[in-house]
């Protein structure tokens, strides 16, 4: 006689770009062991598709990551992570003084985001010429993952960039090739340039705060920002 198989809980939650409601299941052994062996390997990579596939699966298909922005995704982890393994995460801060503070972040309520999503993002250049921008998915993360080497501002920069347009024509990167994009990026003056990192500075991501006393007396603020700070 085959063994039962044991069915996991279902649980609901909200996007934080849209605010649709997705159903989702807590990540089981054996797909947590696929995020364990892909974060060992240290190849971002290997992890981007892991996180990809437990998110896809635990949200029975009806999310889907290569396309939904980023900062989405990462929430949903945080969340099969809650119901899977446990609400708190445990941290550590170094003072100033050199001693170490332990403390627990609650996945479930100590985390947001650092802005609220647009709907639209678009950014202008000069008279002629602007850009629109785009919250990047993990596709995108994966497609830019392997230029960065080569060119260390492209990547961090092409990813969020939709398309480049004027008063006729609109400009996709996603049907530039790669020497294409590293042209134009390097077409920007220093002052556009910054004017397009101020703007993704600005674009959500998992952000949690914490105010901490240490043995010393000195009290001391950590933000923590992005998926990885939270483990």
């Amino acid at each position: 006689m085959a063994l039962p198989k044991i069915g996991a809980p279902k649980y609901m939650l909200t996007l934080p770009s849209n605010g649709e409601k997705i159903e989702y299941r807590p990540y089981l052994v054996g797909e947590e062991k696929l995020l364990l062996l892909a974060f060992e390997a240290e190849n971002s990579a290997q992890m981007i598709l892991a996180l990809r596939d437990v998110v896809s699966a635990c949200t029975f298909g009806k999310f889907d990551p290569n396309t939904a922005p980023v900062f989405d995704t990462e929430y949903i982890f945080i969340q099969l992570r809650a119901k899977s393994v446990g609400e708190n995460s445990k941290l550590v801060h170094t003072c100033d003084c050199g001693k170490e503070i332990s403390f627990v972040v609650n996945l479930k309520d100590d985390i947001g985001l650092t802005s609220q999503p647009k709907a639209k993002i678009t950014l202008k250049l000069n008279d002629e010429f602007g850009l629109k921008l785009k919250y990047p998915a993990l596709l995108d993360a994966i497609k830019y993952e392997g230029w960065a080497d080569k060119n260390k501002t492209l990547a961090p920069i092409a990813m969020f960039i939709e398309s480049v347009y004027d008063e006729e024509n609109i400009y996709s990167f996603k049907e530039a090739t790669e020497d294409e994009i590293a042209e134009f990026i390097d077409s920007l003056t220093g002052q556009q340039l910054k004017l397009v990192q101020e703007e993704i500075e600005k674009m959500p991501g998992l952000y949690a705060k914490k105010v901490l006393t240490c043995e010393c007396g000195k009290e001391s603020t950590v933000e923590l920002k992005g998926l990885q700070s939270f483990f």
